[in-house]
């Protein structure tokens, strides 16, 4: 079977806690509209992983993403901020079973 990548931003402004609320609601309905096995979308994937890290740019948190995340393992969430002081946003990616 094939993956295909799911990326999400989010704001942020919002808490962990508030990442991992939103992230669950988008994969019920995720699961909702296309189904529970193999619909490439982000419902496929395990929850979500903060990985800690904070990148500068939304394309190296993509590249980055992109090469670290596993087919049925968690979504994997980074920081980007664009500025030192600003609160960026949370870049989230994920390979999902399709």
């Amino acid at each position: 079977m094939g993956a295909s990548y799911i990326d999400l931003t989010y704001p942020g402004s919002m808490s962990e806690k508030d990442v991992r609320d939103k992230f669950a609601s988008d994969q019920s309905n995720c699961r909702y509209e296309n189904g529970h096995s193999y619909s490439g979308g982000i419902g496929m994937a395990n929850g979500i992983k903060f990985t800690g890290r904070t990148f500068a740019t939304q394309a190296e948190a993509e590249t980055w993403t992109q090469d670290n995340a596993v087919k049925w393992e968690a979504a994997q969430c980074s920081r980007v901020r664009l500025e030192p002081d600003d609160n960026g946003f949370w870049y989230i990616g994920a390979w999902c079973a399709s």
